[in-house]
């Protein structure tokens, strides 16, 4: 007679499906839980172009997909799912995945509704624009005010219309506006007269002496400006 014994340890039984959590994920994504590498992938783009410009819910779009493809590489290597993608190509996705990891998804949770990298484009072309606006000073004194009237309306134009599809040669700075909406407007004109104030404050205790008064003011309200309309966004919808 055979008689079985109990085991000790090491026969901790490996799940055969997804956790509940990826179950969860698999739903939100719209896809089933036998779904291959290329039917997840086409959700998530699909989802994505559906709500760009919406940061809160490409994030949880990202972390939805990368959690699933965490959870489908763990049963891979496990043995508890059978695929006809090999580990590698799970690897390979992995290792996209972090290669695809920008600046913008690196952001505090806090920080994601009111922020937004800009692209290098994007970058140049406000760099350029205020840096001539504040050399305005150097050619005239009675300039300043013009310098910095011209910066702050710019730069309330720019922040209001942040997040506009570049449709080559329109948006943004090219003309196209927002229809008019109430807190995006109030967020615009805060964010922008308080970044005036501090690019004032500043010209008065950075050690610029060695620039004319005017033209330090011009130079720091003018990059104060440039920030809060190049690095912040009071609206995400296209």
């Amino acid at each position: 007679m055979m008689i079985s014994l109990p085991g000790f340890g090491g026969g901790s039984k490996v799940p055969e499906g997804p956790s509940e959590e990826a179950q969860g994920l698999y739903r939100m994504l719209g896809v089933t839980e036998d779904a291959d590498y290329d039917e997840i992938n086409r959700a998530y783009e699909d989802l994505c172009n559906k709500y760009k410009g919406e940061t809160k819910r490409l994030i949880k779009l990202q972390v939805a997909k990368d959690k699933i493809l965490e959870d489908r590489l763990r049963l891979r290597m496990s043995g508890a799912l059978k695929s006809t993608v090999s580990s590698d190509d799970w690897r390979v996705a992995d290792n996209r995945k972090e290669a695809k990891k920008s600046l913008q998804d690196m952001l505090p949770p806090m920080l994601a509704d009111i922020v937004m990298v800009p692209s290098r484009k994007l970058l140049v072309k406000n760099a350029l624009v205020f840096g001539g606006i504040s050399l305005l000073p150097a050619l005239s004194r009675e300039w300043v005010t013009s310098s910095i009237s011209l910066g702050f309306g710019l730069g309330l134009f720019l922040l209001y219309n942040r997040g506009l599809p570049d449709t080559g040669g329109k948006g943004g700075m090219d003309g196209e506006t927002r229809p008019p909406k109430v807190k995006p407007l109030a967020m615009t004109a805060g964010i922008t007269f308080l970044a005036g104030a501090l690019g004032a404050a500043a010209s008065l205790v950075l050690p610029l002496r060695f620039l004319m008064q005017e033209l330090a003011i011009s130079l720091c309200c003018s990059l104060a400006f440039f920030t809060s309309c190049t690095f912040f966004q009071v609206q995400d919808e296209y």
